[in-house]
Formats: C-alpha cells, sequence, structure tokens
C-alpha cells in the first residue's frame, strides 16, 4: 500500500488496497473458524468475490 500511496512502480498485479482487503478478508476468516469455531464458507472453496485468490489441496496436489 506504501508504495501505491507513494507512486511507486513495484511490479504488483494488485494493488496495495486489494491485496490488504484480501488478507484481511482470509485471515479473519481462519482464526474465526480455528479460535471461535465459527464455520468460514469462504475457506472452503474459490470465491467470486475474490478471484485472485487461489485454493489449493496439498492431498489432492491441485490449486484452484
Amino acid at each position: 500500500m506504501l508504495a501505491d500511496q507513494l507512486g511507486l512502480e513495484h511490479g504488483a498485479r494488485l494493488s496495495g488496497a486489494r491485496a490488504l482487503e484480501i488478507t484481511r478478508r482470509y485471515a479473519g476468516a481462519f482464526f474465526d473458524l480455528h479460535l471461535h469455531k465459527k464455520a468460514q464458507p469462504l475457506l472452503d472453496k474459490p470465491s467470486k468475490r475474490y478471484p485472485e485468490v487461489k485454493h489449493c489441496s496439498p492431498e489432492r496436489k491441485t490449486c484452484v
């Protein structure tokens, strides 16, 4: 985000704001699932809202 604010070219495909939004949403879902035992559908499958995120399964050796 700082590079975006300073107008620096950093070669990222996502803006800093978008990357921060995605990180906050997925980290929040992770902690809600593991600390509060609340179901988090966001972590179950790819989301149309966040198409940049790939869901990987080490057992199946796949990413979608």
